[in-house]
């Protein structure tokens, strides 16, 4: 079958759903195979029985005519993704593959994919090394050597896909380097951007493109 937009992945206990624009097709369960969009959206389908039972979502894809390879899903501190492999860089999900596609790579900028960042230096107490905290971005972009965004694609804004973990590294960061983690959230047309744990909340901003500064989020 021709390649086209991948619309969503769910995971439901025993299979894996990938939405395209036509149809659906199962890996694993009872329901295996390609099946139309209409025989999907039957009201007494198993496949409607199936998609109404609260899937677990995944991330959104874009296949570019193979560009875009699949990997096995592995679990994160706060969801679960699909490796991707996309220009010869590796990403922990389709989302952040998308994002990066879409906005990162055709910006004009310079940028860095799964830059590390140390928050906390290996510290000797006594007996024992504790252990140096790392904070890992999914991007940076630079502007003229310095840094403009430092991105962090989540799937959403809840805490089941941000906990306390990723929140506390966000504000050791912002502290120690003088720029924000933005959490970026994509979405049809666009992308949402937040600044999280500041003592005023700040909404979430619906973005098109990378080319603003973080300070104008908040103005």
């Amino acid at each position: 079958m021709e390649a086209m937009d991948v619309i969503d992945v769910y995971n439901h206990p025993g299979a894996t759903i990938v939405e395209l624009e036509d149809r659906y097709e199962f890996f694993g369960g009872h329901l295996r195979g390609f099946y139309p969009r209409k025989a999907a959206c039957h009201a007494g389908s198993g496949i409607q029985r199936t998609l109404q039972r609260q899937p677990q979502r995944c991330h959104r894809a874009h296949d570019q005519g193979g560009g875009m390879m699949y990997g096995k899903q592995t679990h994160t501190a706060s969801h679960f993704g699909r490796r991707v492999e996309l220009d010869g860089q590796k990403f922990d999900s389709i989302k952040e593959a998308q994002f990066y596609s879409r906005y990162i790579k055709p910006s004009g900028y310079a940028y860095r994919c799964q830059e590390r960042f140390t928050l906390l230096e290996t510290y000797t107490l006594e007996l024992i090394r504790l252990r140096q905290t790392v904070y890992k971005a999914d991007f940076v972009i630079y502007d003229e050597g310095r840094i403009k965004h430092v991105y962090d694609v989540k799937n959403s804004l809840s805490r089941y896909n941000i906990d306390e973990k990723s929140r506390l590294k966000f504000q050791m960061f912002a502290r120690k380097y003088g720029v924000p983690v933005e959490v970026v959230v994509p979405r049809a047309g666009g992308f949402l951007v937040a600044i999280l744990g500041t003592t005023k909340k700040i909404e979430p901003v619906l973005m098109t493109g990378i080319d603003y500064d973080w300070q104008q989020l908040i103005r």
